[in-house]
């Protein structure tokens, strides 16, 4: 009744067929009706914020689920974030959200304790706390498959610098729970690593990194092994055999041992020139290493 009150006489009209107009020109963006008629706008996918406790400490996390089909497992890919910083951060920098829209997986980034990994010889406070952040990443592993629909034998760990560090560490001691690590910008802190079986490792890394230095030397209290000497060392234990692929093209260089135990593979991808850095391409890369585990 109050429209049509309000179209009465020539005034009325006007503005009537002025407002009618006005609502075909602007359909297509709002609904001239209720906002119950309005289409709903569909959403990529869920950021949820979850925490917990691994010997008396609070951990927490930042998981990102994308819109999956109903039924349908998926891979799980755990980002480790770089000393200093925080899950957070670190889903900011490699925008591996994106990457688990595009190619449906299910992604976590777990926080470190003082923005730091106990991978090894480093970082503190974690070391210095006696922190067991493998317990963590294990009971984290569970938590995830008991709420979200992610597939057991597909559970990939990728990680920048003192994250890099830590993916080494867990294929060393939770081999028997993860398919895939990849390294970036990082190196193995540890000095005895013996995984429950073959698991498959890429190492992204820049020929100037001096954090990591790939000659090897002091990474804060400990003197590392060269890069191609951790990589052969990792060849032997996943049990390869025969001379490397080479590959790549450009500033990058790729050596690629796919004849390891039980399907394993080894891949050593260096960056003419680059320093210490999570690469432009450090999320594709990592996630095309993953995929092509699974299907191989």
């Amino acid at each position: 009744m109050a429209v049509l009150r309000a179209c009465r006489g020539h005034g009325g009209r006007l503005r009537c067929a002025l407002a009618s107009l006005l609502c075909v020109f602007t359909l297509a963006i709002v609904s001239c009706g209720s906002p119950a008629s309005q289409a709903p706008t569909p959403t990529p996918g869920k950021v949820l914020r979850g925490a917990l406790t691994v010997d008396g400490v609070e951990r927490s996390y930042r998981l990102f689920r994308p819109s999956l089909a109903a039924r349908m497992k998926v891979p799980l890919v755990i980002v480790l974030h770089e000393y200093g910083t925080t899950g957070e951060d670190m889903s900011a920098l490699s925008l591996y959200d994106q990457q688990a829209t595009k190619s449906q997986f299910i992604t976590v980034y777990p926080d470190g304790i003082g923005g730091s990994w106990n991978a090894g010889a480093c970082c503190t406070p974690a070391t210095t706390r006696g922190i067991d952040d493998v317990k963590f990443i294990a009971l984290l592993i569970d938590r995830v498959a008991s709420q979200e629909p992610i597939d057991a034998s597909r559970v990939f760990v990728v990680g920048f610098s003192n994250g890099a560090a830590m993916t080494y560490r867990l294929a060393c001691e939770l081999a028997e729970r993860i398919r895939a690590v990849t390294s970036v910008s990082g190196g193995m802190l540890l000095e005895n690593c013996r995984p429950a079986r073959p698991v498959s490792l890429q190492e992204l890394h820049g020929t100037k990194d001096t954090t990591f230095p790939i000659q090897g030397g002091a990474v804060g209290n400990v003197n590392t092994l060269s890069l191609a000497s951790e990589i052969q060392q990792w060849v032997t234990l996943d049990g390869c055999t025969g001379n490397p692929i080479p590959g790549g093209s450009g500033v990058h260089k790729t050596s690629t041992w796919n004849t390891c135990r039980n399907k394993a593979v080894v891949k050593l991808d260096t960056i003419e020139g680059e320093g210490h850095s999570w690469f432009a391409d450090a999320t594709s890369s990592s996630w095309q290493f993953f995929s092509a585990i699974v299907s191989g």
